[in-house]
Protein backbone atom coordinates (compact mmCIF):
# COMPACT_ATOMS: atom_id res chain seq x y z
CA UNK A 1 0.00 0.00 0.00
CA UNK A 2 2.47 2.09 1.04
CA UNK A 3 4.58 1.52 -2.26
CA UNK A 4 1.28 2.34 -4.16
CA UNK A 5 1.24 5.96 -2.55
CA UNK A 6 4.71 6.75 -3.30
CA UNK A 7 4.30 5.69 -6.68
CA UNK A 8 0.50 8.17 -6.91
CA UNK A 9 2.40 11.01 -5.75
CA UNK A 10 5.67 10.91 -8.06
CA UNK A 11 2.57 10.59 -11.01
CA UNK A 12 0.67 13.19 -9.78
CA UNK A 13 3.84 15.44 -9.46
CA UNK A 14 5.16 14.33 -12.79
CA UNK A 15 1.80 15.27 -14.45
CA UNK A 16 1.60 18.77 -13.11
CA UNK A 17 0.94 21.42 -15.70
CA UNK A 18 2.09 24.32 -15.19
CA UNK A 19 0.15 27.04 -13.69
CA UNK A 20 -1.31 29.63 -15.39
CA UNK A 21 -0.83 33.53 -13.98
CA UNK A 22 -3.81 34.09 -12.69
CA UNK A 23 -2.88 38.24 -12.91
CA UNK A 24 -0.33 40.60 -14.16
CA UNK A 25 0.71 39.98 -18.05
CA UNK A 26 -0.37 36.70 -19.98
CA UNK A 27 2.57 34.79 -21.45
CA UNK A 28 3.98 35.30 -24.87
CA UNK A 29 1.94 32.57 -26.59
CA UNK A 30 -0.94 33.47 -25.00
CA UNK A 31 -0.73 37.13 -26.04
CA UNK A 32 -0.10 36.36 -29.64
CA UNK A 33 -3.10 34.73 -29.61
CA UNK A 34 -5.82 37.17 -28.36
CA UNK A 35 -4.63 39.84 -30.55
CA UNK A 36 -4.96 37.87 -33.71
CA UNK A 37 -8.39 36.50 -32.06
CA UNK A 38 -9.38 40.90 -31.89
CA UNK A 39 -8.03 41.37 -35.55
CA UNK A 40 -10.44 38.26 -36.57
CA UNK A 41 -13.20 39.83 -34.62
CA UNK A 42 -12.87 43.51 -35.95
CA UNK A 43 -12.42 42.90 -39.62
CA UNK A 44 -16.35 42.99 -40.96
CA UNK A 45 -16.91 40.69 -43.35
CA UNK A 46 -19.43 42.52 -46.15
CA UNK A 47 -22.90 40.59 -46.24
CA UNK A 48 -23.56 38.53 -49.15
CA UNK A 49 -26.13 38.88 -51.45
CA UNK A 50 -28.55 36.11 -50.16
CA UNK A 51 -28.02 37.54 -46.88
CA UNK A 52 -29.69 40.40 -48.12
CA UNK A 53 -32.54 38.29 -50.18
CA UNK A 54 -33.14 36.56 -46.46
CA UNK A 55 -33.83 39.39 -44.77
CA UNK A 56 -36.23 40.79 -47.93
CA UNK A 57 -37.96 38.02 -47.67
CA UNK A 58 -38.60 38.28 -44.07
CA UNK A 59 -39.79 42.05 -44.95
CA UNK A 60 -42.13 41.22 -47.58
CA UNK A 61 -43.80 38.13 -45.47
CA UNK A 62 -44.35 40.81 -42.62
CA UNK A 63 -46.28 42.77 -45.36
CA UNK A 64 -48.41 40.08 -47.17
CA UNK A 65 -49.40 39.49 -43.29
CA UNK A 66 -50.57 42.99 -43.12
CA UNK A 67 -52.13 43.20 -46.42
CA UNK A 68 -53.71 40.24 -45.85
CA UNK A 69 -54.81 41.03 -42.06
CA UNK A 70 -53.74 38.31 -40.60
CA UNK A 71 -55.91 36.02 -41.50
CA UNK A 72 -55.30 32.82 -43.37
CA UNK A 73 -56.29 32.94 -47.12
CA UNK A 74 -57.66 29.34 -47.30
CA UNK A 75 -59.58 29.02 -43.85
CA UNK A 76 -61.18 31.26 -41.91
CA UNK A 77 -58.56 31.44 -39.05
CA UNK A 78 -57.04 34.33 -37.93
CA UNK A 79 -54.09 35.34 -35.60
CA UNK A 80 -56.89 37.36 -33.51
CA UNK A 81 -58.05 34.03 -33.19
CA UNK A 82 -54.59 32.75 -31.53
CA UNK A 83 -53.57 30.94 -34.14
CA UNK A 84 -50.04 31.21 -35.32
CA UNK A 85 -49.86 33.14 -39.19
CA UNK A 86 -47.25 32.20 -41.93
CA UNK A 87 -45.95 33.94 -45.08
CA UNK A 88 -45.54 31.17 -47.75
CA UNK A 89 -44.12 31.51 -50.96
CA UNK A 90 -46.65 30.59 -53.98
CA UNK A 91 -44.06 29.88 -56.57
CA UNK A 92 -40.88 28.23 -54.30
CA UNK A 93 -37.71 30.19 -54.13
CA UNK A 94 -35.97 28.07 -55.89
CA UNK A 95 -33.98 28.25 -59.24
CA UNK A 96 -35.82 30.53 -62.25
CA UNK A 97 -38.16 32.21 -59.48
CA UNK A 98 -34.93 33.76 -56.47
CA UNK A 99 -35.55 37.10 -58.23
CA UNK A 100 -39.15 36.51 -57.32
CA UNK A 101 -38.71 35.52 -53.93
CA UNK A 102 -39.20 39.20 -52.12
CA UNK A 103 -42.31 40.14 -54.03
CA UNK A 104 -45.34 40.53 -51.77
CA UNK A 105 -47.21 39.47 -54.56
CA UNK A 106 -45.32 36.11 -54.42
CA UNK A 107 -46.04 35.44 -50.50
CA UNK A 108 -49.23 34.37 -49.15
CA UNK A 109 -50.84 34.30 -45.43
CA UNK A 110 -51.68 30.73 -44.44
CA UNK A 111 -52.22 29.52 -40.44
CA UNK A 112 -49.83 26.65 -40.04
CA UNK A 113 -52.36 24.12 -40.56
CA UNK A 114 -53.05 25.22 -43.83
CA UNK A 115 -48.89 25.81 -44.35
CA UNK A 116 -48.37 21.93 -43.88
CA UNK A 117 -51.22 20.97 -46.08
CA UNK A 118 -49.84 23.42 -48.95
CA UNK A 119 -46.47 21.76 -48.59
CA UNK A 120 -47.87 17.44 -47.86
CA UNK A 121 -49.94 18.31 -50.58
CA UNK A 122 -48.41 19.95 -53.58
CA UNK A 123 -50.65 19.04 -56.70
CA UNK A 124 -53.95 19.88 -54.91
CA UNK A 125 -53.05 22.92 -53.41
CA UNK A 126 -51.37 24.50 -56.47
CA UNK A 127 -54.71 23.27 -58.09
CA UNK A 128 -56.65 25.21 -55.62
CA UNK A 129 -54.65 28.40 -55.57
CA UNK A 130 -54.60 28.61 -59.31
CA UNK A 131 -58.57 28.33 -59.29
CA UNK A 132 -59.37 30.94 -56.46
CA UNK A 133 -56.58 33.59 -57.93
CA UNK A 134 -56.28 32.64 -61.79
CA UNK A 135 -54.98 36.60 -62.22
CA UNK A 136 -52.59 36.71 -59.54
CA UNK A 137 -50.53 33.21 -60.85
CA UNK A 138 -50.09 33.97 -64.41
CA UNK A 139 -48.64 37.66 -63.56
CA UNK A 140 -46.26 36.03 -61.18
CA UNK A 141 -45.26 33.42 -63.91
CA UNK A 142 -44.52 35.87 -66.56
CA UNK A 143 -43.16 38.55 -63.62
CA UNK A 144 -40.59 35.53 -62.95
CA UNK A 145 -39.67 35.13 -66.43
CA UNK A 146 -39.50 38.93 -66.96
CA UNK A 147 -36.60 38.95 -63.67
CA UNK A 148 -34.92 35.78 -64.84
CA UNK A 149 -32.14 37.64 -65.86
CA UNK A 150 -32.14 40.75 -63.95
CA UNK A 151 -29.26 41.21 -61.52
CA UNK A 152 -30.97 42.28 -57.82
CA UNK A 153 -29.47 44.72 -55.12
CA UNK A 154 -31.15 42.99 -52.50
CA UNK A 155 -29.92 45.45 -49.99
CA UNK A 156 -31.67 49.11 -51.94
CA UNK A 157 -34.30 46.42 -52.14
CA UNK A 158 -34.58 46.03 -48.33
CA UNK A 159 -33.92 49.51 -47.99
CA UNK A 160 -37.42 50.08 -50.31
CA UNK A 161 -39.24 47.22 -48.45
CA UNK A 162 -39.14 48.80 -45.00
CA UNK A 163 -39.91 51.95 -45.94
CA UNK A 164 -43.21 49.91 -46.87
CA UNK A 165 -43.63 48.24 -43.85
CA UNK A 166 -42.84 51.58 -41.96
CA UNK A 167 -45.60 53.26 -43.91
CA UNK A 168 -48.11 50.25 -43.53
CA UNK A 169 -47.47 50.57 -39.53
CA UNK A 170 -47.85 53.89 -39.37
CA UNK A 171 -51.35 54.02 -41.42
Amino acid sequence: MVSFLIFWTSLKISCKLPKRRVGGTKCLRESKKSSKNTLAKNKKKPKSNSYWRKKCVEVAKQLCKIRDGHKCIRCPRSARQGYQMHGSHILAEGPGYLNISADVDNIKTLCAQCHIWWHSYPTESGKWFEEKYPDRIFLLRKKAILLKNEKIQWEKRLQKLREQLNGQKNS
